[in-house]
């Protein structure tokens, strides 16, 4: 298993009531399978849609307000921050 990597996120904005599903691709991302494993600034992913290794799909949790916050992926082999990834309009 690898440490996780991020490549893309799709679509990269979705509204403040949450429920976007958003594609994020990269590597090393088979090992996310709870919400929790994924944040979106400091709140879990409403749900796990589907996980492989390169493509993991969750969807948005609402935010607290409108403007960008990083998504953040952990596993047991580690961790990755992408800055600036999903914008809450």
């Amino acid at each position: 298993m690898s440490t996780p990597m991020i490549t893309s996120i799709s679509p990269s904005a979705g509204p403040v009531a949450g429920g976007t599903e958003v594609s994020i691709t990269g590597s090393g991302l088979s090992t996310a399978t709870e919400p929790g494993d994924v944040l979106f600034g400091d709140t879990p992913a409403a749900a796990i849609v589907s996980v492989t290794d390169t493509l993991l799909t969750v969807t948005s949790p609402a935010g607290t307000a409108t403007g960008t916050v990083a998504i953040s992926v952990v596993t047991p082999n580690g961790a990755v921050i992408r800055e600036d990834a999903f914008d809450y309009i």
